[in-house]
């Protein structure tokens, strides 16, 4: 009797503890619900969606199977998406991809992306990768993921692009590799296109030593389609035929679509077996290689072997098919060229 007496007085006080404290606790205020994120907003089937400028001019008509708008975001969201140029003289041109976005004048495009852009003024190109994007504000296409582009003339592929919606010029940014072919006498039709896209780079093709293309790698690339000329830095590699240049810079000059010319600078080197047999092995601070002439122009510290004949000299300009040098134009009566040749006692 004794312990139930304290038992049940503190029973009592824990009791009126409790109750003191839910009386001071505040009551939860009501709350709305918050919008899920990853539910739309808006969304539309079947949709045809009109692009303008800023000034309200009409740039892209899109098609997309879906069109998706979340809150508070301006983007929109598409599922397989088309687009098509609005402008006549870009008639030509389309886009598809499995996914894209819609930001003011920008349109992203992701997955299996295809774009075939047909200036007015330069050749058509077929461009395929993961992820493009068309700014139409500053007239570029551009991407950050692998991306190949395939005209009548060449093919390039590489890791960061930035071109031109106009055609005009444009670059790669890393681990460029390239496949120049003799031009084509008609307009390329994106079935042409697309034959070469794929054939470039197949294993069928990897071997390929034909005298008719040029391949070429390096680290990054700049062209100029007005000027016709290409600029590859780094690492670069030339490869037609027999004929091998390596540099830390090389410049392609074209005409008409067609390669005139190479300009490897800085650390050059050129090797090559020629039509009789004979190796040639050559360095120097600037090889300028005109390929319609066969001709070479070796500038700075020129080091060249051809078979048992070493030339040595500041200019030196060798003829390929007749294979003999010839002495430069500009030669500075100082200047001369010296040759060694190789006997049994070397």
């Amino acid at each position: 009797m004794n312990l139930r007496l304290p038992l049940a007085l503190l029973l009592a006080l824990v009791v009126i503890v409790g109750l003191w404290a839910l009386t001071r606790t505040p009551a939860p205020e009501e709350t709305a619900l918050a919008p899920d994120k990853g539910v739309p907003e808006n969304s539309y089937l079947q949709v045809q969606h009109w692009i303008r400028d800023l000034k309200g001019e009409l740039l892209y008509e899109v098609v997309a199977e879906r069109l998706d708008q979340y809150p508070g975001s301006e983007i929109l969201n598409l599922d397989t998406p088309r687009l098509h140029w609005l402008d006549p003289a870009f008639e030509n041109s389309s886009a598809s991809a499995q996914r894209g976005e819609i930001r003011e004048t920008r349109v992203t495009l992701d997955e299996n992306v295809e774009l075939l852009l047909d200036p007015p003024d330069y050749s058509p190109v077929l461009m395929r990768g993961e992820s493009l994007t068309l700014d139409a504000e500053n007239g570029r296409v551009y991407s950050e993921q692998a991306v190949v582009l395939s005209q009548s003339h060449a093919v390039m592929r590489g890791i960061g692009l930035d071109y031109q919606l106009d055609g005009s010029g444009g670059q790669l940014q890393q681990d460029v590799q390239a496949r120049q072919f003799p031009p084509s006498t008609k307009k390329p039709t994106q079935a042409l296109l697309e034959k070469i896209l794929d054939e470039t780079f197949s294993a069928a093709h990897a071997a390929d030593n034909s005298e008719e293309t040029l391949d070429l790698s390096a680290e990054r690339m700049e062209w100029d389609a007005q000027k016709e000329v290409s600029v590859y830095h780094g690492n670069v590699r030339a490869t037609q035929g027999e004929m091998v240049l390596l540099a830390d810079r090389l410049t392609v000059h074209a005409e008409g679509d067609r390669v005139q010319a190479l300009h490897a600078e800085g650390n050059a080197r050129w090797t090559q077996i020629l039509d009789s047999g004979k190796p040639l092995r050559a360095n120097a601070g600037s090889i300028f290689y005109q390929i319609p002439q066969r001709k070479a122009t070796l500038k700075k510290d020129v080091n060249l072997r051809v078979d048992a004949h070493h030339f040595t000299g500041n200019e030196i300009v060798y003829l390929i098919d007749e294979e003999r040098v010839e002495t430069p134009v500009t030669r500075k009566p100082s200047e001369r060229v010296r040759i060694r040749l190789k006997t049994d006692s070397d």
